[in-house]
């Protein structure tokens, strides 16, 4: 769009886009909304604008910023550092970014009960990982053992422990030995 076809008026009122912006001149703008609708608007001031027009044209936009009982919040560390709360109010609505590779139980109810209006976790370390892009071939002719250990390298990043190792093959041998009692259908 030509801003220059709203030469002619003092004050253009174009709607909202998510953010306040100014088209060509003061005059011409989107007010932006007054809520913080998603997590990328985080950092967005959110206010309403005061606009007087005077008899001569001449405009005058003052900002009112908008405070919230409730902000939007992105907070991100290790899953210990997040559950410790921070000084800022816990009642906010947070995504949570979580940077530990490890397995967590329950991470979403442990967070709730620090932050109960939690609205989204992440867990961005695996997450960047698991890029359909970047994804893993596998060879159905690998043993089980090699299949477990190609995927924890490719979640991790790092060439399995012996521990982990370890814990699938006990794993698995259990899972034989229940089978083999009728446990457990094939």
């Amino acid at each position: 769009m030509q801003a220059a076809i709203f030469d002619q008026f003092h004050y253009v009122a174009l709607g909202h886009l998510h953010e306040p912006q100014v088209i060509a001149r003061d005059g011409v703008r989107y007010s932006g909304s007054l809520c913080k609708y998603s997590f990328s608007e985080v950092s967005h001031r959110k206010s309403f604008s005061l606009v007087e027009l005077a008899a001569d044209g001449a405009v005058s936009i003052e900002e009112i910023p908008i405070s919230y009982k409730r902000d939007a919040r992105i907070v991100r560390g290790t899953f210990a550092e997040i559950l410790k709360g921070d000084a800022l109010n816990r009642e906010d609505y947070i995504l949570a970014e979580i940077t530990d590779t490890g397995a967590i139980i329950d991470a979403m109810g442990q967070l709730r009960a620090v932050y109960p209006n939690i609205l989204q976790m992440r867990r961005v370390n695996i997450e960047s990982l698991i890029d359909p892009q970047n994804a893993i071939s596998v060879n159905l002719r690998q043993s089980p053992r090699d299949l477990f250990g190609d995927f924890l390298k490719y979640v991790t990043n790092k060439e399995p422990e012996d521990a982990h190792l370890k814990a699938f093959d006990a794993a698995m041998h259990q899972r034989a030995e229940e089978s083999a009692k009728g446990g457990i259908s094939e």
